[in-house]
C-alpha cells in the first residue's frame, strides 16, 4: 500500500496531514506508516490599509505515523480494517512586524509559536478489491493526544 498527497493547504481541522503513506501488508495484518511536511512564508507589504506596516510570517509543520491494523474480510470484495497509530506532530510559527512611529523610529516586533502533539489515534475503515492485489478504501481516525504549546 502506497499512498501519496499533495495539498498547499493544511486545515489543522482535517486530519491527514500524511504526504505519503506506506504499509506492509502480512496476511491479515497490516504495518502502516506516514509523514508530512508543510511549510508557507507570506509577506505584506506596506500599504495605506496597514499603516505602512511590513508584515512577515513562516509556518513550518512535520507530522508523523507508525501503527498496525487488522484486517477482516467480510466478503470475497470487501475488507473490514480495524487498527492504532502511533501519532506525533510538530509546528513552529514566527510572526515579524516592521513599522515606522511618530518618532520617526523603526519599531520591529517578532513573536513565535510552537506546538507539539504526541498520541494514538484509533482507526476504522474498509475497502473494495478492484482486482485482488488493488482496492479503494477509506477511514476515519479518531485523535486522543496530548499536547503543549510555548511562546517566545
Amino acid at each position: 500500500m502506497l499512498e501519496w498527497k499533495r495539498s498547499n493547504q493544511l486545515d489543522p481541522d482535517v486530519w491527514n496531514p500524511y504526504l505519503i503513506s506506506a504499509g506492509i501488508n502480512v496476511q491479515r495484518l497490516t504495518l502502516r506508516a506516514g509523514f508530512g511536511l508543510h511549510k508557507e512564508n507570506r509577506t505584506e507589504d506596506p500599504s495605506d490599509a496597514n499603516g505602512q506596516t511590513v508584515r512577515d510570517s513562516s509556518m513550518s509543520r512535520s507530522d508523523f505515523r507508525i501503527g498496525a491494523a487488522w484486517n477482516v474480510n467480510i466478503s470475497p470484495k470487501w475488507i473490514l480494517r480495524a487498527g492504532i497509530d502511533f501519532v506525533n506532530a510538530k509546528q513552529y510559527s514566527e510572526f515579524r512586524t516592521e513599522f515606522i512611529n511618530e518618532d520617526d523610529a523603526k519599531v520591529v516586533t517578532t513573536y513565535s509559536q510552537s506546538h507539539e502533539e504526541k498520541g494514538i489515534a484509533p482507526t476504522l475503515g474498509f475497502g473494495w478489491f478492484i482486482t485482488p492485489r488493488v482496492y479503494l478504501a477509506t477511514e476515519t481516525s479518531f485523535r486522543i493526544t496530548g499536547y503543549r504549546d510555548w511562546e517566545t
